[in-house]
């Protein structure tokens, strides 16, 4: 049964967006809205594994969702009678990943929506891709994005998914975006939570804070860049009026950092962020864990002059 409105309305429209949520619309060319009962994103999360947060724990949860998804996807490749058709493939797919938590009727529709895509790709393809390396990068990528308690939210889940966009090409980037698109937050915390007595996990060969030296600076000037810490202070822009810091990543602009930490000072209304596939995002909630290529930031007009303290690192 579809989602009702706020009003009761039936929507008339349902797609995945590109954020990986799912959206509905209820108008024609009404705007898209994020469905909210969706388990991939407020399901209940598995008991967190024994022991402090830290570290070791961050550690132990990222090589128990690194071993357990790839023991899924063995069990997935191994199956060659389920890859005839997408409704067989996603039939297995379903039962399959329910065991993190991820059920219902929004699954089913990601799981369609996506299904042709591997089916395109290949079962051959995939299991070749897969090869050891790709899975220690995948750990890596798990370990340097997992939060202390052994979790993901929302943005470090997005973290991960960004990464595997940088790592990985092919088939072997399109399978695990696939699970991390299927799983979401929820389910991707549980396959690090499947057992709560995991042991200690070895990531002393995973290097989280890669540099991310390059900037194109639009408006503001640089205070200090330290060990991947920039503080910008911003500058008057003549056009409008106002203070403004705009900055953009990478060479010339056009490249993408993962926001470890960020802090701004007082004065600032407008705000424009854009991401590693160029979409806007004005005043987004969270914007640590996951990678940027812009941020824009401005006071009205005459406003006083602010601070941007940002860390970050490669995506």
């Amino acid at each position: 049964m579809a989602n009702k409105g706020c009003g009761g309305e039936t929507p008339i429209g349902r797609r995945l967006a590109s954020n990986g949520r799912v959206q509905e619309q209820f108008v024609p060319d009404g705007p898209w809205t994020d469905v909210a009962d969706d388990s991939r994103f407020n399901g209940g999360f598995f008991p967190p594994l024994i022991g402090p947060d830290g570290d070791d724990k961050k550690c132990a949860a990222a090589t128990q969702a690194q071993l357990v998804l790839k023991q899924v996807t063995d069990d997935i490749l191994a199956n060659e009678t389920i890859w005839g058709t997408v409704l067989t493939l996603i039939t297995f797919l379903a039962t399959a990943l329910s065991v993190f938590g991820i059920v219902g009727e929004l699954v089913a529709f990601v799981l369609a929506a996506l299904a042709w895509v591997i089916i395109t790709v290949g079962r051959t393809a995939i299991d070749a891709a897969l090869d050891a390396d790709v899975w220690q990068r995948f750990k890596c990528n798990l370990y340097c994005h997992i939060l202390d308690d052994g979790s993901f939210d929302e943005s470090h889940w997005r973290g991960v998914a960004q990464r595997v966009e940088v790592d990985e090409s092919g088939a072997a980037e399109q399978w695990l975006s696939f699970l991390l698109t299927v799983l979401g937050p929820v389910g991707l915390t549980n396959a690090a939570r499947t057992d709560p007595l995991a042991p200690a996990g070895d990531c002393s060969a995973c290097e989280c804070n890669e540099p991310c030296d390059e900037y194109l600076l639009i408006f503001g000037t640089v205070l200090s860049d330290v060990d991947g810490v920039i503080v910008i202070e911003s500058e008057n822009d003549p056009a409008i009026g106002n203070q403004n810091v705009t900055i953009r990543f990478g060479v010339d602009g056009e490249g993408c950092c993962y926001l470890a930490e960020y802090e701004e000072s007082e004065f600032i209304i407008f705000s424009n962020w854009v991401d590693c596939d160029g979409v806007v995002v004005l005043n987004p909630i969270n914007v640590t864990g996951q990678c940027w290529r812009q941020i824009a930031k401005a006071t009205e007009v005459g406003g006083g002059s602010f601070t941007l303290t940002i860390t970050r690192f490669a995506c």
